[in-house]
């Protein structure tokens, strides 16, 4: 037993103290004698120095005078003493201002009646009528308990690994959280921060904090962001640090190596409607300003720059990139990549799996090219720790520049839309205006009234709610701008590549002449790879009856309709866009066969077609 814990050190007390000490350590010690050792604790020679009263705590908290819950519904007179007498020792502990020594005996103690009074308050407060402390000046007290004993090495790494003891701490954050308590409240983060460092996967102690509401834990998380960005502003930016900390720890995928497999946790997902992401890029972008970083900013960046990566992982994450954006991450980042830290995989991993491949989108190009352009200013290689980086953000450069110039392309006012009627039978190019859509599905278009009854009557009558259901899929995703834009840019990256793919073309034939090929371009990287995959062999993560529906208009089209996919990162996943591409004639493809077959001449038709394509040259064709 530690020596402070002898019950021999109570001859060292003053006398009064010393017989009400005595009296308290007894079987069975009455109400008036816990009131009068109260009285001396707090009043006498001994308030000031009440770890001098660590033996009387010791003995009232020994866990057999703890009731099973049947026994409380019955409590004894006698009962009820020893509960008053436990309580009291944990309460005056709790009041100890002083460093408790490391007393390995003490905690388990400690532990096992806090957990008592957590679980039974209300009924040691009403029915029993015992002082204890209402629930945020309790866990309030508690606080102050786990700061006192953690300045001791030893006392921390006890508590620590006590089983259910970072639940805990989380339900006294979430308690203080609302209170009145600022000191304690920021000490219980500090706490926590202290704990959550020491590895991962407490989401499911935060999750008990908050009954195990995941969109409550977002809500109390977002309020904390507030509170910390506020004690930031007043110097306190540790506080800050200790809330990433918690978000970043929360679960075991925001760490580590596997970048290629996590995806977004509930509690993310949860996060970036609360616009989590927003005040968190700006506060950390303000705090980035100076030439010197302050430690507790680095440490910032290194949990700030984990929890946006994540937070970007949602589904149409480029509205959450926007805000990102226009919130100061491309300088953050500048300065993310000066640290001499693992955070460089994070930022590399955001600059090529988040950032590049969010250049597709029209709002996000203007905004990431102004803030790129800016945080690109005086830029040198030798700033960036790893080389990597600094060529991954070169590359980003580039791509945005190509991009930039097909947005203005594309927004341009003598821009003519081309489109070729659905009608399989007729497939005539032309005007967009000249061209009336289908009203059941709004996808479809013809150039007469005549086509729309043939399609009807070969098909569409079955396949019409299919189109419809992936039309509304695509606007809840994409406005018809995004949309139009994603088609102006595919066709372009289309045609330049076509070149290219002729000769996957004529292998894919050779192989098998009489099957239907689709082009599939990943835009999940760069420069976008594009690979030809037989149509009974792709699988496309939309809607069945329409891929079908798709399929059969290519064997319908007799050569004038092949089917593209443009693949995109939607969170984790590729979600694919398909775009037919058509042509007036089916040139093309019966010069593709004839050259992979080897066998018979082409046309003059065949010809020219096949010089434009290997030119480049695509304008025949339209989506």
């Amino acid at each position: 037993m530690h020596p402070s814990l002898d019950i021999r050190r109570l001859n060292q007390l003053s006398s009064a103290v010393r017989r009400a000490a005595q009296a308290m350590i007894c079987e069975n010690p009455s109400a008036d004698t816990i009131s009068t050792f109260i009285t001396a604790a707090c009043t006498g020679p001994e308030a000031r120095n009440q770890i001098r009263l660590l033996p009387v705590f010791y003995h009232c908290l020994d866990t057999r005078r703890i009731p099973t819950p049947d026994a409380l519904d019955t409590c004894t007179v006698d009962t009820t003493n020893l509960l008053r007498a436990g309580i009291t020792s944990l309460l005056l502990i709790c009041e100890i201002p002083s460093r408790l020594p490391a007393v390995s005996d003490l905690w388990p103690r400690v532990w096992a009646w806090i957990q008592f009074g957590h679980m039974y308050g209300e009924i040691l407060r009403q029915r029993l009528e015992i002082g204890l402390l209402p629930e945020a000046k309790f866990h309030c007290a508690l606080t102050n308990l786990c700061e006192n004993m953690t300045t001791d090495r030893s006392n921390e790494s006890l508590m620590f690994g006590t089983p259910g003891f970072a639940a805990f701490t989380a339900r006294s954050w979430a308690v203080l959280s609302q209170s009145d308590y600022v000191p304690e409240h920021e000490r219980v983060i500090i706490i926590l921060d202290n704990i959550f460092s020491g590895g991962t996967g407490f989401l499911d102690d935060l999750l008990d904090a908050v009954d195990g509401n995941v969109t409550d834990l977002a809500q109390l998380f977002r309020r904390e962001l507030d509170f910390a960005i506020g004690t930031s502003s007043l110097g306190k930016p540790w506080l800050l640090s200790g809330i990433l900390n918690m978000v970043s720890h929360s679960d075991d995928k925001t760490e580590g190596n596997n970048f290629g497999v996590r995806s977004p946790t509930p509690l993310y997902s949860a996060l970036v409607p609360l616009n989590f992401v927003g005040p968190l890029t700006l506060i950390v972008s303000k705090l980035t300003q100076p030439n010197e970083l302050i430690p507790h900013v680095k440490q910032i960046l290194r949990h700030a720059i984990p929890v946006l990566e994540m937070c970007f992982r949602g589904p149409r994450r480029d509205q959450t990139l926007r805000v990102a954006i226009q919130s100061g991450l491309l300088p953050v980042m500048r300065i993310c990549g000066q640290l001499q830290s693992k955070i460089h995989q994070t930022l590399r991993y955001l600059i090529t799996k988040v950032l590049t491949p969010s250049v597709v989108y029209h709002d996000v190009i203007p905004d990431l090219v102004t803030a790129y352009s800016s945080a690109s200013v005086g830029l040198q290689q030798r700033e960036f720790f790893d080389p990597a980086v600094y060529d991954d953000w070169m590359t980003l450069g580039e791509v945005l520049i190509a991009r930039s110039q097909c947005l203005i392309d594309f927004e341009a006012a003598d821009r003519v839309y081309r489109r070729a009627c659905d009608n399989m039978k007729c497939g005539m190019i032309s005007d967009r205006t000249n061209l009336k859509r289908c009203a059941g599905c709004r996808e479809l278009l013809y150039c007469s009234r005549a086509c729309q009854i043939s399609d009807w009557q070969t098909g569409h009558r079955e396949s019409c709610r299919f189109h419809f259901a992936y039309h509304k899929k695509i606007r809840a995703s994409y406005t018809a701008k995004e949309h139009a834009f994603l088609r102006f840019l595919f066709h372009r990256d289309a045609v330049k590549s076509m070149p290219s793919l002729v000769p996957k073309y004529l292998h894919a034939l050779a192989q098998n002449p009489n099957t239907k090929f689709a082009t599939v371009y990943d835009y999940r990287i760069h420069p976008p790879v594009a690979r030809v995959v037989t149509l009974e062999h792709l699988a496309v993560n939309g809607i069945p009856e329409h891929w079908a529906d798709l399929i059969s208009r290519v064997r319908r089209s007799e050569g004038r309709m092949s089917l593209d996919l443009m693949g995109l990162v939607e969170g984790e996943n590729k979600w694919a866009v398909v775009f037919p591409y058509r042509w007036e004639t089916s040139d093309i493809e019966q010069a593709l066969k004839g050259f992979a077959s080897g066998t018979g001449s082409l046309s003059a038709q065949q010809e020219e077609a096949m010089g434009n394509l290997l030119a480049g040259e695509g304008s025949a064709g339209i989506h």
